[in-house]
């Protein structure tokens, strides 16, 4: 069958024509129709922010871990806990401490350290049939501390030293004793912006006073860190 040029023509042109009428009314820049209108009738529609600064670079997370630099430092502590006496026939009673300590943090790389450091402190213990209120203590300490996440470090320190103390009990006579004082402790430390340092732990601590007993301590700890 022969179809004229024509009527080719006709046709081609009856089913791209609803097309283009469909694009000029619904298509490109109807989309800012509803702006101009908005702008005609005096009201000019708020701006979306950026979600992010584009002229900030992204820094990847390990480089925004603050790199462990050598320092000294002073600290102040409180402890509470659980006391008993290891063999004792009394229960366990609460043991506290307040704790001043001072030291000096050694960089061994980008993400651990070195922790030395003295421990003074002042508390009780004991159990509920022996009394014992520590006057004096002080302790040896030496630790090392490793980065967890970004500017959040864990702390494991051990530390030795001496008590003095004022016993009350059934197992001697009252008065003063001396004895000393074995410590293992795993610390969760958050350096600040400022010079300090946050710090919360828990702690196993044994206190030996001969025949006025053996003190086991379970006990956690919150402080702050001057770094100087």
């Amino acid at each position: 069958m022969h179809i004229s040029k024509k009527k080719l023509f006709i046709g081609i042109a009856s089913l791209l024509f609803p097309t283009f009428l469909f694009a000029q009314t619904h298509g490109t820049g109807t989309a800012e129709k509803p702006k101009k209108l908005a702008q005609q009738n005096g009201y000019t529609p708020p701006s979306t922010p950026e979600l992010y600064d584009v002229n900030e670079p992204l820094v990847p997370a390990y480089q925004r871990v603050k790199k462990v630099k050598s320092h000294p430092y002073l600290g102040l502590g409180l402890t509470f806990g659980m006391s008993r006496n290891d063999g004792g026939a009394g229960n366990p009673t609460t043991a506290w401490n307040v704790v001043l300590e001072g030291g000096y943090v050694k960089a061994i790389s980008s993400w651990s350290r070195a922790d030395f450091g003295i421990e003074l402190f002042n508390g009780e213990i004991g159990d509920s049939q022996n009394d014992v209120h520590i006057r004096f203590g002080a302790l040896a300490k030496a630790g090392f501390g490793y980065n967890l996440a970004e500017n959040l470090y864990g702390l494991v320190r051990a530390g030795y030293g001496l008590a003095m103390a004022h016993y009350s009990g059934p197992l001697a006579a009252s008065g003063s004793i001396t004895g000393y004082v074995g410590q293992l402790a795993f610390q969760i430390m958050v350096p600040t912006e400022s010079s300090l340092d946050i710090l919360a732990g828990i702690f196993f601590s044994q206190y030996g006073f001969g025949t006025q007993g053996t003190y086991n301590v379970f006990d956690g700890r919150v402080g702050l860190r001057l770094r100087i």
